[in-house]
């Protein structure tokens, strides 16, 4: 534990200490300079600097660099650490952030899929600015705007909130926010694959079913019918023959790039390859 004597002021005042080496510690990517290349992470660093943490972040990121953060676990809205510090065991951190009710969640929602070109680059892996809007509309900000939203607990003796340590994991956070944007959901409470699943989910209700009564005689479909088929990401149809439909997605043979080859993308493109073959199977049904 660190040495520590009170001033006139009756608060603690701790001798500068140092950390022990941690073995197998989170370095992050930038050694110097700013930390987080991207503008959701920036933006997150950013609004921590805000609420006048400037001096205690600078701590923690030397503590990140150095890689004294150990372990991180995320939760929906909540974050567990372990960082070494002075002494021999590391200490523990518990963060947690607001997180977004269901009704926030349904405007979320909504707002997003007004705006396809968010979704497209969502399934990507990238934000666009526009996310942020959503929950701003929502009135529940994507990241906090006042530091009392955010609770955190290190059980070192520093009475300063946040500590270094704490300040270390927020830089690690914003490291990892660099690599998956995703998180910044995970922290108002929602995991990737839930956050497109809802997405999806909400796709499919806003598209109604294929009409094929509107055909002039049999074989021949409405130009209405075939627009809309063709126009829809997702087609809801009823097979209307017994037995699996095999799918059509090229997908097995002609693999996704690295960079797009995530299960989640596979799995909704996969979705629409399907919908499209029962589709087509239902029109060769009838004009049989």
């Amino acid at each position: 534990m660190a040495q520590r004597r009170y001033s006139h002021s009756y608060y603690p005042y701790y001798r500068p200490s140092t950390p022990r080496k941690a073995e197998g510690g989170m370095k992050i990517k930038s050694s110097r300079g700013e930390i987080g290349g991207k503008w959701w992470s920036k933006r997150f660093l950013s609004i921590l600097s805000s609420y006048g943490w400037d001096s205690r972040l600078e701590r923690g990121r030397r503590y990140a660099r150095s890689g004294q953060v150990l372990r991180i676990n995320m939760g929906n809205g909540t974050v567990q650490a372990e960082v070494q510090g002075s002494r021999s065991t590391p200490y523990k951190i518990e963060i947690a952030f607001p997180l977004a009710g269901e009704e926030s969640w349904a405007e979320i929602f909504s707002y997003l899929m007004e705006k396809p070109e968010i979704i497209s680059h969502m399934l990507t892996g990238e934000l666009l600015p526009e996310v942020e809007e959503a929950f701003r509309k929502a009135r529940s900000p994507m990241i906090p705007e006042k530091s009392s939203e955010i609770t955190m607990n290190c059980n070192c003796p520093d009475y300063a909130n946040p500590c270094k340590h704490i300040a270390a994991v927020f830089y690690v956070l914003a490291d990892y926010l660099d690599e998956d944007p995703f998180l910044l959901f995970q922290l108002k409470g929602k995991k990737k694959d839930e956050v497109m699943k809802s997405i999806w989910e909400k796709k499919e209700a806003q598209v109604p079913d294929v009409n094929i009564k509107n055909t002039k005689e049999v074989g021949e479909i409405s130009a209405e019918s075939l627009s809309r088929f063709w126009g829809s990401h997702s087609v809801s149809v009823k097979p209307v023959v017994s037995g699996n439909i095999p799918s059509i997605s090229p997908l097995k043979k002609y693999p996704l790039p690295d960079d797009f080859n995530d299960p989640l993308v596979i799995s909704i493109l996969t979705g629409y390859y399907d919908e499209i073959g029962k589709g087509i199977q239902k029109l060769n049904v009838k004009s049989q």
